[in-house]
C-alpha cells in the first residue's frame, strides 16, 4: 500500500516471537527500507482476565501465553533478527504505553499494527496508545477480532468499536481473515463533506 518505508511495525503480544521474526523477513524480502520493528510484551503472559472477557468455559486467563524475554531474543536470534532496527518493549500495557514511549523511540506513523493481546482492556489500551500513530492505509491485524463467538460486546471488537466512535475521522476497510478469529483490516479515512 505504499506505507512501508521509513515507518514503524508494532507488535502487542508477541508470545514466542515468531510473528514478530516474520514480519521482518517479509519486508527484508520486499526490500523495504526504513522500517523499524517494536514489540511490546509484559513476557509474562495475560493479565488477569475480568470483567466482559470472564467467561464461564476460561477461554483466556492469567499467565496464558507467557515467554521470558530472554527465550524471545533468544528465537530472534536463531532467526537472524536485525537488531539495529528492533526494540522489545516489556512492561504490561497500562505501565508500558505512554506519551513518554512515543516520544523516546521518536515513534513514527505504523505501517503495520499486530494486536494481539487477547483481551479487551489490552486493546483498548493499544488503540489508545497507536491513535495519534495510524495514517490512512496502516494495516491493523486483529489477531483476536472472533473471540468470543464474534461478539462485539467483547474483547477487541468492543475495544475497535469505541477507538472509531473516538475517532470519527477513520473507519475500517475488511482486507482478509486469517486463520480461525483474526481479521486484517486497513484504516481509511472519512470522507467528510
Amino acid at each position: 500500500l505504499g506505507t512501508a518505508e521509513e515507518s514503524d511495525y508494532l507488535e502487542f503480544g508477541l508470545f514466542k516471537g515468531y510473528s514478530f521474526w516474520h514480519a521482518q523477513k517479509v519486508a527484508r524480502r520486499l526490500d523495504v527500507k526504513g522500517i523499524r520493528f517494536f514489540g511490546f510484551d509484559s513476557f509474562s503472559g495475560l493479565p488477569a482476565v475480568e470483567g466482559v472477557d470472564e467467561t464461564d468455559e476460561h477461554v483466556f486467563y492469567e499467565g496464558q501465553y507467557a515467554c521470558s524475554k530472554e527465550d524471545v531474543v533468544r528465537n530472534l536470534d536463531s532467526k537472524g533478527v536485525d537488531w539495529d532496527h528492533t526494540f522489545l518493549i516489556e512492561v504490561y500495557y497500562e505501565d508500558s504505553l505512554k506519551d513518554s514511549v512515543r516520544a523516546d523511540y521518536k515513534l513514527r506513523p505504523i505501517s503495520i499494527a499486530l494486536i494481539d493481546c487477547d483481551l479487551y482492556e489490552s486493546t483498548q489500551q493499544v488503540l489508545a496508545f497507536i491513535e495519534p500513530l495510524v495514517a490512512d492505509g496502516t494495516i491493523l491485524m486483529m489477531d483476536d477480532w472472533n473471540c468470543y463467538d464474534a461478539d462485539p460486546k467483547k474483547g477487541q471488537q468492543l475495544a475497535m468499536s469505541e477507538f472509531l466512535k473516538r475517532n470519527e475521522r477513520w473507519r475500517l476497510e475488511d482486507f482478509f481473515p486469517y486463520g480461525a478469529w483474526s481479521q486484517v483490516f486497513i484504516i481509511r479515512e472519512n470522507q467528510i463533506n
